[in-house]
């Protein structure tokens, strides 16, 4: 299980990329294989950016071979945008910036007996509660399958 917070300045992908590529490399030096890695984070980066590609191995070549992440929400999403940078929140409202999904859980392939298996994911936090936001950003809570 890993969790990080890449560059959150919009004009940053390039420091984002090179931070992606310390990232997996530090994952895959020391994920082992009873389990597919895990990481979580605020990644600053919308699922289509150079940064995520490049992060999940996804229509780019893997920074390092044989290392691949799966985009929990992009797997067993609902089919909704899944913001977890939300402008019907006040703190995001105040910035001027658009809502976009920015936070992630991410998976190695499940083991063959499915292990890691992304069985569903969800947005938490995603709603004021008695008027007051918990974050500026929503989580993302995923449920990860067992052996079988």
């Amino acid at each position: 299980m890993f969790t990080t917070q890449l560059d959150s300045a919009p004009d940053r992908s390039a420091t984002r990329c090179a931070q992606v590529e310390e990232v997996v490399r530090f994952v895959a030096a020391r994920a082992g294989t009873a389990h597919p890695p895990v990481v979580t984070g605020d990644l600053n980066a919308e699922p289509d950016s150079d940064e995520i590609r490049r992060l999940c191995g996804h229509k780019t070549a893997p920074v390092v071979p044989g290392t691949v992440l799966v985009d929990a929400w992009r797997y067993a999403g609902s089919g909704e945008a899944g913001w977890t940078w939300d402008r019907r929140n006040p703190h995001v409202a105040a910035t001027f910036e658009p809502s976009a999904r920015i936070d992630y859980v991410l998976v190695g392939p499940p083991t063959a007996g499915g292990r890691g298996h992304v069985r569903g994911v969800r947005l938490v936090g995603d709603r004021p509660v008695d008027g007051v936001w918990p974050s500026d950003h929503c989580g993302v809570l995923a449920e990860l399958g067992g052996a079988r």
